[in-house]
């Protein structure tokens, strides 16, 4: 009678623990699933956001690049050295503490 308590007693126990520990498993399965699937969420509009910035900045410097190669070379010189020639020397008097 006592065999058959112990038994009856231990196949209860070992069904209940397996049906609580296949509802902690689902749940914790559950939760896995979401946190990987809200990361990968998140990353992938991360990864939205910087190739739109990424592309902003390369369109940006592309234009930077074309409209300084669109100056001719020669202008910038040629442009300095008259700035340089119209230089009259009177604008460049002595400070008034050497005189």
């Amino acid at each position: 009678m006592l065999r058959t308590r112990l038994v009856w007693f231990g196949l209860g126990f070992t069904a209940t623990a397996a049906a609580i520990s296949q509802l902690v498993w689902r749940d914790l399965w559950v939760d896995r699933y979401a946190l990987s699937s809200d990361m990968e969420q998140k990353f992938n509009a991360l990864e939205a956001r910087v190739s739109s910035l990424e592309s902003v900045s390369l369109s940006e410097s592309q234009t930077a690049r074309k409209r300084i190669s669109s100056i001719p070379q020669g202008v910038v010189c040629v442009a300095a050295l008259v700035m340089h020639d119209n230089v009259d020397d009177d604008d460049y008097d002595d400070p008034f503490w050497m005189n």
